[in-house]
């Protein structure tokens, strides 16, 4: 996990001015004009010919060693920056923080920082924006030509837990008046721009040190700032073309009590994928950690093994459904699956396996003789394959009897063709071919000590999700073919779903870490979606408070995910 944490809080940038020999932020300071750079500086800044422009001009200071460096072809539109509004959903409205025209994949977008403060005696003091949708009615960026509406969030986050910039949609900009975007990750030793204060005079700076999660810190290149500095989030900094190098997070000491500037990298946000379509359905009140729909797209199972319980609701009002709210008093089922004909539930719980007709509530039949806790279900046309931490059993569904058993497992597919595709506590994966007597076939992956968490078939391909990574597997005569591993960052992989004709990859991730606080923190919880063919991301959600723990079809083009927290979104994947 990374040392720096972006949330910015007015004690510390009060403490780093104090520092810094600077003063509280005055409202009333005029603007700087024609050349400036405080001594020693690394880099000059000049007034350029265009109105409200600079054009930074990297220069050596004197006594120290450069290389040159190209000086790029344009200088950067002081109109791109402006004060970021935003109103809240419950009404109120605040100014607070920056933010700056810039672009992405052929359309401007607003870039600014994920955590923001106002003035002292404001509320709120900091605003975090990581649940934007639900936090944020509208936004606008006031710039010195007027104010501009901000649309939806341009990209999904970066697979990091503390990502501090986010991106907005700026349909209304114009597309010349906008900073270009640095292609490049910044380097320590790098000289860069900063404008700082509540006139946005330009001070120079050098990159300090780059952490892995694209935060970097930056030096000053003066002992002090000879200007207040007030709050700077959401402000760019620029490298030695002018270019977009970073967003400023906050003002931070560096190491040995310097005042520096921690900022985040733009570049992996300009790569990263589309923001995938989606619409917050409802939050149960239920801790989650299995679900199923019905083929109707109706009705939702949510199950907990931890606490033994089970709840059907009706998705249109997320209230229990009464013929089967029985289901939730015993705290004797923890699992299930609506079976394909849709006119039946199977469920199970420690032992025991039974099937309702879901209409009527009815209890069909029941299973009585099965070892151990349920771990994941399967259902097939006629058959289900149902994994415990004692055993795997194959269930003949018209009958409602066991067809065999075989060792515990983690994770279970049940193919088309009758193969069981079991995943193991020890990340082994097997394709077995289910006879009374005894399970027998080829190990598919090898065991890696860590346990297989979902396993999705599309004919012959099969994707397993273990640990944080997605592995593709092709089955064939003579065995298996590697096809692609994916790295899921810092969440480990849940849910697993191949779309109808298996185009696209449907994933799941997510799980709690301790942060340097000690405290528990959700890691890249998402939900992606990656081309089978390039094995490309075409569309990743926005991070979740909880781990994603199920990918449910709802129609063609829809699907539904489900988080640990009860939280249910809808996704539409047409057009990707």
């Amino acid at each position: 996990m990374a040392a720096l944490r972006p949330v910015v809080r007015a004690s510390l940038v009060a403490l780093v001015l104090a520092a810094c020999g600077g003063e509280p932020p005055d409202q009333s300071t005029q603007p700087a004009s024609g050349t400036g750079a405080a001594p020693g500086s690394a880099v000059e800044f000049t007034t350029s010919t265009g109105p409200g422009d600079f054009a930074p001009q990297i220069a050596p200071a004197v006594g120290v060693e450069r290389p040159a460096v190209d000086q790029g072809p344009s200088a950067f539109p002081r109109a791109a920056i402006g004060r970021l509004r935003i109103d809240l959903a419950g009404g109120a409205s605040r100014e607070l923080g920056y933010g700056f025209l810039t672009r992405r994949q052929g359309r401007t977008v607003m870039a600014t920082a994920r955590h923001l403060a106002g003035p002292p005696g404001g509320l709120p003091i900091e605003l975090d924006l990581s649940r934007y949708e639900s936090t944020v009615a509208r936004a606008s960026l006031t710039l010195p030509g007027g104010a501009v509406q901000l649309g939806s969030p341009s990209c999904a986050a970066l697979d990091h837990w503390s990502s501090d910039v986010l991106l907005l949609d700026a349909p209304g900009a114009a597309a010349d008046a906008s900073i270009t975007p640095a292609a490049a990750m910044p380097r320590a030793g790098d000289a860069v721009l900063m404008l700082l204060g509540p006139t946005l005079s330009p001070i120079g700076g050098t990159v300090a040190e780059v952490y892995d999660d694209s935060f970097f810190e930056i030096e000053f290149a003066s002992t002090a700032p000879s200007l207040p500095l007030g709050n700077v989030a959401g402000l760019p900094v620029l490298d030695a073309s002018g270019a977009a190098l970073g967003v400023i997070s906050e003002v931070r000491p560096l190491a040995g009590g310097r005042p520096g500037i921690a900022a985040q990298a733009l570049a992996p946000f300009m790569a990263a994928p589309e923001r995938l379509d989606g619409r917050a359905e409802r939050t149960l009140d239920d801790y989650a950690e299995q679900a199923s729909i019905s083929v109707d797209g109706e009705l939702l199972a949510v199950a907990s093994v931890t606490f033994g319980r089970l709840r059907v609701v009706e998705r249109s009002t997320g209230e229990s459904f009464a013929p089967l709210a029985s289901l939730d008093t015993g705290r004797r089922l923890s699992i299930s699956s609506f079976t394909d004909d849709g006119y039946t539930l199977l469920a199970a719980g420690r032992d025991r396996a039974e099937l309702y007709e879901i209409r009527s509530g009815i209890p069909l039949a029941v299973i009585e003789d099965l070892r151990g806790s349920p771990r994941d279900l399967s259902v097939g046309p006629h058959r289900a394959v149902l994994a415990t931490n004692d055993e795997t059993v194959l269930i003949d569904l018209e009958a409602f009897v066991v067809l065999g058993r075989g060792p515990a497992a983690t994770a279970v597919a049940l193919a088309e063709t009758g193969v069981v595709i079991v995943g193991r506590e020890d990340g082994a994966v097997q394709a077995l071919a289910v006879a009374p007597a005894d399970w027998l076939g080829p190990t598919l992956l090898e065991s890696s000590g860590q346990p297989v968490g979902d396993i999705a078939l599309d004919g012959e391909l099969v994707a397993i999700g273990r640990g944080s990574e997605v592995i593709v597997l092709r089955r064939n005569t003579d065995g298996v073919t590697p096809l692609q591993r994916i790295p899921t960052g810092d969440g480990t992989v849940n849910a697993l779903r191949f779309t109808p004709g298996g185009k696209q990859l449907l994933v799941g991730t997510g799980q709690l870490l301790e942060d340097d606080a000690g405290d528990l923190v959700a890691a890249d919880c998402y939900v992606r979606v990656f081309d089978t063919a390039t094995w490309r991301e075409l569309a990743r959600s926005h991070d979740h408070w909880s781990p994603v723990i199920a990918i449910l079809r709802v129609a063609s083009e829809r699907w539904l995910s489900v988080c640990t927290d009860g939280e249910c979104f809808e996704w539409n994947v047409a057009g990707l």
